[in-house]
């Protein structure tokens, strides 16, 4: 029987994420130790969780393991105590006040839970452009998803010119950033609601390089056939502090617009 390519269950602390990657990277704690220069007891302590390691110590330990740039990204905001917003809370969370902000923006803007991707909201714009990523579209208990929408509307690729790329970055994130945040039943009955499209398999396999992680271009045709060039930027308030993401999409000024 084939290995089951989904997480492991969740690793909550910084030392069990540091063993889980030198686990997938099959390399012993030992020969950890010998790529950074360290004893094993030293090392040791920190898959423990008996030190907490310095920024440099993680960046040494990252180049040791070779690890993507998405895993480097994770560990290096955990360390510095500036982990990317990971919005873990329920929709009931939204208020009145979230939907009038997003309400008031003249472009296409959603309300995220991330890294699972989950839409709280979304404001008249974005519903226009981009019809299967209406919230309202939820049945059951669950609130709509980004990436199994992405991978099970068809009306996600006759819109989305780009639509690789940009569901590549979201898979992948899905895979990464779930480590200890997201439970792995919910990442599960993600991961089986897409895994039968003919691209998942790769983007859930295969990192991206980073520019093409950092890319932000999106081209999208409305109804009409006409192409518009369009920027995304995942923003997160601090005044008032929001657990949650606020996606938003501005037009490219050098392109083309709807």
């Amino acid at each position: 029987m084939a290995a089951d390519p989904r997480p492991e269950q969740a690793a909550p602390t910084i030392g069990g994420y540091m063993r889980q990657q030198r686990v997938r990277s099959t390399l012993t704690q030992q020969q950890a130790a010998d790529r950074l220069f360290m004893s094993k007891s030293a090392y040791q302590k920190y898959e423990n969780d008996e030190r907490m390691p310095t920024v440099r110590t993680i960046r040494e330990w990252c180049d040791a393991l070779e690890l993507s740039y998405e895993k480097r990204r994770k560990m290096l905001s955990i360390v510095a105590g500036e982990l990317l917003p990971l919005a873990v809370g329920s929709p009931d969370a939204i208020t009145a006040d979230d939907i009038d902000f997003i309400d008031s923006l003249p472009y296409p803007a959603w309300l995220h839970r991330v890294p699972q991707y989950d839409i709280l909201a979304a404001n008249r714009a974005g519903i226009e452009v981009c019809p299967f990523l209406d919230p309202a579209l939820a049945t059951g208990e669950r609130p709509l998803n980004v990436i199994v929408q992405m991978f099970n509307d068809p009306r996600a690729e006759q819109i989305l010119r780009n639509w690789d790329p940009i569901v590549h970055r979201l898979t992948y994130l899905l895979k990464e950033m779930s480590t200890g945040v997201v439970s792995d039943e919910e990442v599960a009955a993600i991961y089986d609601a897409c895994r039968g499209h003919r691209r998942f398999d790769y983007m859930w396999n295969t990192p991206m390089q980073p520019e093409e992680f950092d890319d932000d271009h999106v081209i999208m045709v409305d109804p009409q056939g006409r192409e518009g060039h369009w920027r995304m930027r995942s923003l997160q308030s601090t005044h008032p502090w929001c657990d949650y993401e606020i996606f938003l999409l501005t037009p490219r000024a050098t392109e083309s617009r709807f």
